[in-house]
């Protein structure tokens, strides 16, 4: 069972999925005025109690606010929400916090072209280009989600790939998910650094403490 939920200012949604292939089955939904509720985890455990037999094995919550290191402070609520807090407060392996937006734009990825709809036609279809998301709601946003380049190398750094690597797969993903040239310098948690692009060139420069001039490349 999967559990995501939608975190605002105004309200929170919260919904139980179960994977069935390569799709999500809707279990229950429910909202909650968030303003009425002390905590975050007040109201999981109001809605995982009319839930019996239905522990999370994961969790994914869209936030709105700031997401720095599995931590957020909400933006217009007087709460702090931690992902390995929440993990252990509803029994699942692993929970995500997600800018509302940055979920906002996943979520455009999956929609079914019933789903979709068509402001205004234009004359041809493009094969590349950006996705953007905006949002008019508590407040007013944009999301634009392409690849997530820096994003996804990030994670490979913390799942234990080298700069190099985790360069080289992120723009193996910009190719693959977007069919895009670019490139990305990653440098890790202990000063070591990585590049890859998949353009004809790539300009870049370094220079360290200690170093009499910098060294670049194009």
């Amino acid at each position: 069972m999967i559990l995501a939920g939608d975190i605002g200012g105004t309200k929170t949604v919260l919904a139980l999925f179960q994977p069935n292939g390569d799709t999500l089955q809707p279990v229950r939904e429910a909202t909650f005025p968030s303003r009425e509720h002390a905590t975050f985890e007040e109201i999981l455990g109001t809605f995982l109690e009319g839930s019996p037999g239905s522990r999370p094995e994961a969790a994914c919550f869209g936030v709105a606010g700031a997401v720095m290191d599995g931590r957020v402070q909400t933006t217009n609520l007087p709460w702090t929400l931690e992902e390995e807090v929440l993990a252990g407060s509803i029994g699942a392996r692993k929970a995500t916090l997600l800018n509302d937006l940055e979920a906002a734009a996943y979520g455009t990825l999956h929609l079914s072209l019933e789903e979709k709809h068509v402001l205004n036609p234009g004359t041809s279809r493009r094969k590349r280009g950006n996705i953007a998301v905006i949002a008019a709601g508590t407040g007013l946003g944009e999301a634009i989600l392409k690849v997530t380049m820096a994003r996804e190398a990030c994670a490979f750094v913390r799942d234990g790939a080298s700069p190099r690597q985790a360069a080289v797969d992120a723009v193996g993903l910009l190719r693959e998910r977007a069919h895009g040239e670019g490139g990305i310098i990653v440098a890790g948690p202990d000063g070591r650094l990585g590049w890859a692009f998949n353009t004809a060139r790539m300009s870049r420069a370094l220079i360290r403490e200690g170093m009499s001039s910098a060294k670049a490349a194009v």
